[in-house]
């Protein structure tokens, strides 16, 4: 009798190969394994039970475990290491676009943990201008960015973030004093939130010392600390 190699649907950075996956590659994962060895690390939950697996399906396995803990495999020191820094970046369930029970926008360990130390506004913004005298500087800088812009002329990157900082500041107290209505002050939030981690992105030395910029899929909530982050490190705050 002939059997063939079942094969799972493809990823860009996975594609799937006819070979066995490991045993920490859930059924409904349909990513390949890594071509690294199928016991490079163990998953084990907080009962000790436990999957060997390739660093690839052992980073998405213990992202998705409660209290799991990754365990370097005989013969790949060190993969402990790296599936654990890799799983926090990474959304429980992440091979799904909606797990049950949870958001499509699930954060991953690492935006929790930024959420969870983001500086109360009210200690933060203490010190900073009144509304509306921000509100007329941020609109004098924006007149001259774009007259640059207009000029053919280049945006200096490390004014420009000061400003998208500053903006995205003033929108965050706006839509943390409930001003304008919750809903349009929330999404004016984002927009500048965006723009500063986008250009943060783009222009890493800028950013300051110990933060890394959000990715561009990143919730409101982690937007939101990394700009309250970016505040309190900022040299005129």
């Amino acid at each position: 009798m002939t059997t063939t190699a079942r094969t799972e649907p493809a990823d860009e950075e996975h594609p799937v190969t006819d070979a066995a996956r490991c045993t920490a590659a859930h059924p409904e994962d349909p990513t390949a394994c890594d071509g690294g060895p199928a016991d490079a690390v163990l998953i084990l939950d907080r009962q000790e039970h436990g999957a060997d697996g390739c660093e690839h399906h052992g980073a998405r396995l213990l992202a998705s475990v409660d209290g799991g803990r990754a365990v370097s495999g005989p013969t790949s020191p060190g993969a402990a290491i790296r599936v654990t820094k890799a799983a926090a970046d990474l959304a429980p369930f992440c091979w799904h676009e909606a797990a049950p029970g949870l958001e499509a926008a699930q954060p991953s360990l690492a935006a929790l943990a930024r959420c969870a130390t983001v500086p109360d506004p009210a200690v933060l913004y203490r010190h900073a201008p009144d509304l509306l005298i921000e509100a007329h500087e941020l609109l004098t800088l924006s007149s001259r960015f774009l007259g640059q812009t207009l000029a053919g002329e280049q945006n200096d990157p490390e004014e420009l973030r000061a400003y998208l900082l500053r903006r995205a500041v003033q929108s965050d107290r706006v839509e943390v004093g409930g001003m304008f209505g919750e809903a349009a002050s929330r999404a004016q939030a984002e927009e500048s939130f965006r723009l500063l981690a986008d250009l943060d992105r783009a222009h890493p030395h800028l950013t300051p010392a110990g933060l890394t910029a959000p990715d561009v899929e990143a919730p409101y909530e982690e937007l939101r600390a990394y700009v309250r982050e970016c505040y309190a490190a900022a040299p005129w705050t």
